[in-house]
């Protein structure tokens, strides 16, 4: 990624940081909304699982600039994922439905070139993630 890039992920994750409940509920309301037979894979109360993807992103974004120094914990994160039954293709259905709450909830803002910023951040810890469910399998 390049600093313009970052730069305007951290812009949009301010606009976005002071909707982060809402954006979270949003999330999982468009998950399910897409993919109803993701739902098993996923606590009854979702609130400690909001607050959980809500905390990853806030890392994720404070750490963009030194992505690298993340990929023990994503690693981890992907092994946990596995251990729960999250597959492979499950992980560009998190990434759309993530996508569609981001747009959801900045609007206007929301352009082609910051969905794919996002996409492409997002692409890259699903690789770690999925390098971390690799290594248990």
């Amino acid at each position: 990624m390049d600093d313009a890039q970052i730069t305007r992920m951290e812009h949009s994750f301010k606009l976005l940081a002071p909707r982060g409940q809402a954006l979270v509920e949003r999330f999982y309301v468009e998950l399910f909304a897409r993919h109803g037979e993701l739902r098993p894979l996923f606590p009854q109360n979702l609130v400690d699982q909001q607050a959980k993807l809500l905390t990853t992103l806030v890392v994720l974004v404070d750490s963009l600039r030194k992505l690298d120094r993340l990929t023990p914990e994503l690693q981890a994160l992907g092994a946990r994922h596995a251990l729960y039954g999250v597959q492979r293709a499950h992980y560009p259905i998190v990434r759309d439905a993530l996508l569609a709450a981001m747009a959801y909830h900045v609007g206007d803002v929301w352009t082609q070139q910051l969905h794919d910023d996002w996409s492409h951040v997002l692409d890259h810890v699903s690789a770690i993630m999925l390098s971390g469910a690799n290594a248990t399998s």
